[in-house]
């Protein structure tokens, strides 16, 4: 996930909403933009990370019990 943080400074802004909105899918990334002084979507983002990562152990411990090799990135050896 690729949040941009201080969304309402726009004046102040680094990278263009459309940029960050392209990199982050050129990489598979969602994206956010943040503004903890107006609370503009902050708790979409945690809300989000937190999901991602329920899936993850979920999916981690489901392999575990059915005895599995997991999927993806998961079963890469180094």
């Amino acid at each position: 996930m690729l949040v941009g943080n201080k969304s309402d400074l726009r004046h102040l802004r680094a990278v263009p909403t459309d940029e960050a909105r392209a990199f982050a899918e050129k990489n598979g990334l969602s994206f956010l933009e943040t503004s903890a002084l107006d609370s503009t979507n902050v708790e979409t983002a945690f809300q989000t990370i937190l999901t991602g990562v329920y899936c993850v152990c979920v999916c981690v411990y489901s392999a575990h019990i059915l005895n599995r090799p997991l999927p993806g990135l998961f079963n890469e050896q180094k």
